[in-house]
């Protein structure tokens, strides 16, 4: 299969992928949301901030370093799979370790307990992080992305039929730890490679060389990027935690998750490029500009209809997530533009130039939010703080990236103009019907909101990108006949 095609059969997994699973988390949350009270989705969410901290260092970046290097032969395959299950074995036990320390921050003794039950699936995840690896690696993405919907089903499923059956905040516990055996054992299931208990000291070099950067990239972004969801976790209590954790999931489903999905089928597809400077940038634009077309629209308007689509999804109990969710969605957009460009400059060698962004923005990033949470005791303010600060750091990551890529000055300009004056032009129409449909109940006014918006933006965006799109669908169109 040709390069192209491989780059479309894994956008169209990774997008089938992607919307599906969400459609079912949208489902599962909005049930939860509305027979849980915020403090009770705190203390779950308590406990995915701990494991998702965990989860950004426990594989050292030797996935992204199996990836990367050339052949990737067996032995390093199965050096990798050795560290990464030893890695799953410490921090598992960490936890069931350190869990009780969690009291001191959650008012709720069942934080101990939640924790300790999810630990297992640090471990169980670890037995297919090699496999996730290799998947991209061979640009396998439509078994990639099949092994991550079937978890989400499964996941999903069980969380809303326990839920529905008394279990409260169980029902997510039980269906975290679910979806993490499934998509392990699909893994398995779908990659034809089985490790072998061999350690071969000589590829660790290699491996760690380069994971050592991805390994501080995620350190330092998981500080960074969720630096207002931590600091909510850690001060402001878990009724906060819990507004907070609603909102930001509209807004990681919506904005963040795009680019996620992205970056697992772009990275690999970039590395194959990265002697073809020509090729590479071009597909950098596209990606961009294509990213640009899906988030901007999401982004502002969401903004627009957030009051609808939180009482309309969740219940009326949740109304004081619906500034949260503003403020939210507007970091997730400012937060992805210059993600591409961190896979760019990963697949041409230099990850470090990402580690070294990070660790500038950790220095004013997480004092400034830290302060301002601490002072304020208000999620809004902190997370209107961390918003300011995300869009100043994406800002100077975009303009650096200009300059080490010499890429021209209109670069991003051309990127990002039409996507943005059609979210405009559609932010305008939108409100406009607002003002002349004031009385409308709040379905009726989220499903008129979204009609008219889309058609908006699409019309806009056909008058100003009609070439573009009209070669990316012929482009599109000769790869699917051609497959």
């Amino acid at each position: 299969m040709s390069l192209s095609r491989s780059v479309i059969s894994g956008a169209s997994w990774a997008y089938v992928s992607h919307f599906g699973g969400k459609l079912l988390t949208f489902a599962a949350t909005a049930v939860l949301a509305r027979v849980l009270f915020p403090s009770e989705f705190g203390v779950v969410a308590f406990a995915l901030v701990v494991l998702g901290l965990i989860d950004v260092v426990r594989d050292f970046g030797f996935k992204d370093a199996l990836i990367y290097l050339d052949g990737a032969p067996a032995d390093t395959a199965d050096t990798a799979f050795f560290l990464n299950l030893c890695s799953g074995v410490i921090f598992c036990a960490l936890i069931l370790l350190l869990a009780p320390f969690a009291a001191h921050f959650i008012d709720d003794s069942r934080i101990v307990s939640i924790l300790r039950i999810m630990a297992p699936a640090v471990l169980i995840d670890s037995l297919s992080l090699t496999h996730e690896g290799l998947l991209q690696k061979r640009l396998q993405f439509r078994q990639r992305f099949a092994a991550d919907i079937t978890a989400v089903i499964v996941k999903s499923t069980i969380t809303i039929v326990l839920a529905f059956s008394g279990f409260n905040v169980w029902s997510l516990v039980i269906g975290y730890l679910a979806g993490t055996t499934t998509r392990t054992l699909a893994r398995w299931y779908w990659l034809d490679w089985r490790p072998r208990w061999r350690w071969f000291g000589e590829r660790v070099g290699p491996l760690w060389r380069y994971g050592r950067h991805i390994l501080a990239v995620r350190i330092l972004a998981a500080f960074v990027d969720r630096a207002d969801q931590i600091m909510v976790a850690f001060l402001l209590g878990e009724a906060k935690l819990g507004l907070f954790y609603l909102a930001g999931r509209v807004s990681e489903v919506l904005i963040s998750s795009i680019y996620n999905v992205v970056t697992h089928v772009i990275f690999p597809v970039f590395a194959k490029m990265r002697e073809k400077r020509e090729q590479l940038l071009e597909a950098y634009f596209k990606t961009t500009k294509i990213c640009a077309m899906a988030s901007f629209p999401l982004g502002f308007g969401v903004c627009v209809v957030a009051p609808e689509l939180v009482i309309v999804l969740f219940g009326e109990a949740w109304t004081e997530a619906i500034p949260l969710l503003r403020v939210l969605t507007l970091t997730g957009i400012a937060l992805t533009l210059p993600w591409s460009a961190g896979d760019v400059v990963k697949a041409i060698g230099r990850p470090d130039i990402n580690t070294v962004f990070h660790a500038v923005e950790a220095v004013y990033i997480l004092p400034i939010v830290w302060f301002v949470a601490y002072q304020s005791r208000d999620a809004l303010l902190t997370a209107e703080a961390n918003m300011v600060c995300v869009l100043f750091a994406s800002l100077c990551r975009i303009v650096y990236t200009s300059w080490f890529l010499k890429l021209k000055a209109t670069f991003y300009l051309s990127a990002f103009r039409g996507p943005f004056l059609s979210s405009l032009a559609m932010v305008v129409v939108v409100l406009l019907w607002r003002s002349q449909t004031p009385d409308l109940s709040n379905m009726v006014s989220l499903v008129g909101s979204v009609a008219c918006g889309a058609l908006s933006y699409m019309a806009v965006l056909w008058l100003l990108e009609k070439r573009e799109i009209v070669d990316a669908y012929h482009r599109i169109r000769d790869n699917l006949r051609s497959a």
